[in-house]
């Protein structure tokens, strides 16, 4: 009875060692998954932060364009002249 409780129990450590030995496998391959995922993220935010800048950039020659225009045509509006 004593041999056959060695058996099961060394059967039972064999298959929770082959349990571990995939989980850790699925772990690593969750592991490097997770790592590309952070790469094209980081990319991705380095995109969306390039294009924020050159907005910015348009924004504020659209505004300086815009103050020029009411500068030399003597105000807001169409006609050249203050509206209030």
């Amino acid at each position: 009875m004593r041999f056959r409780k060695s058996k099961d129990v060394k059967a039972s450590i064999g298959a929770a060692t082959r349990a571990s030995e995939e989980a850790a496998g699925r772990l690593a391959e969750t592991r490097d998954l997770l790592a590309v995922q952070q790469e094209r993220a980081r990319n991705e935010r380095a995109t969306l932060i390039a294009s924020l800048k050159r907005l910015r950039a348009a924004n504020n020659l659209s505004k300086m364009i815009l103050d020029t225009v009411e500068r030399e045509s003597g105000g807001p509006g169409e006609t050249g002249g203050a509206t209030h």
